[in-house]
């Protein structure tokens, strides 16, 4: 857990996945644990390298509807600054989505707040005038955000739940559309293949010779 939030976010969703387990953990979970721990020691050389850019901070926001224990969804947000992951998070969503849609929109909600709290931090100590961008493979839940009518998708969603449409309608953050197969925010919400995993790490600014 301690690698997972403070240098880690590749290990993310193991780690957040198995702690669900913590409880009352079986002979399954412990080899899972053992798996991931011969993961992080084998890529013991894997850092977040921070470089000069000159591009403002940014974000993805990705959900993954549904796990097969309790139907909650994942969700999950990266946002980039220096070339870098700053900030990352892997967390269930309290209510069950009734659709991807769904499970997108109020992921996107969560990432806002976070987008405005670093908007916050960095207006400390630099000049912050543009929306945070960020970036979604669901154009779906894009619309429904910029659309601040209630529909029959959307008339049952916790209003809470609508913090994005605040953000969006004030202009503190702006939505992108960002394809699947491009989506380095897959981390915090599914299990990877190798190739999809490395890509994800190298997008977000880990590097090391076993990544």
């Amino acid at each position: 857990m301690y690698l997972t939030v403070t240098c880690r976010p590749d290990i993310a969703y193991a780690t957040v996945k198995l702690s669900q387990f913590n409880t009352k953990p079986t002979e399954e979970h412990w080899a899972a644990a053992k798996r991931i721990l011969r993961y992080v020691r084998g890529t013991s050389d894997a850092k977040l390298r921070y470089r000069k850019t000159n591009k403002p901070i940014f974000g993805f926001s990705e959900a993954n509807l549904g796990c097969q224990e309790d139907r909650k969804s994942f969700g999950g947000y990266i946002f980039m600054f220096a070339g870098c992951a700053v900030s990352w998070s892997c967390k269930k969503q309290q209510v069950v989505a009734d659709s991807s849609t769904e499970s997108e929109y109020i992921q996107l909600s969560e990432s806002a707040k976070e987008a405005m709290f670093l908007t916050n931090i960095m207006s400390e100590f630099m000049e912050v005038n543009d929306p945070v961008c960020i970036f979604t493979d669901s154009e779906t839940a894009i619309k429904v955000s910029e659309k601040p009518v209630i529909t029959d998708k959307t008339k049952y969603i916790h209003r809470k739940n609508h913090f994005i449409r605040t953000a969006v309608k004030d202009g503190a953050v702006r939505l992108e559309h960002l394809s699947t197969s491009e989506m380095p925010a897959d981390f915090p919400t599914k299990s990877l293949p190798r190739g999809k995993h490395s890509f994800c790490s190298k997008a977000i600014g880990i590097i090391g010779a076993s990544i």
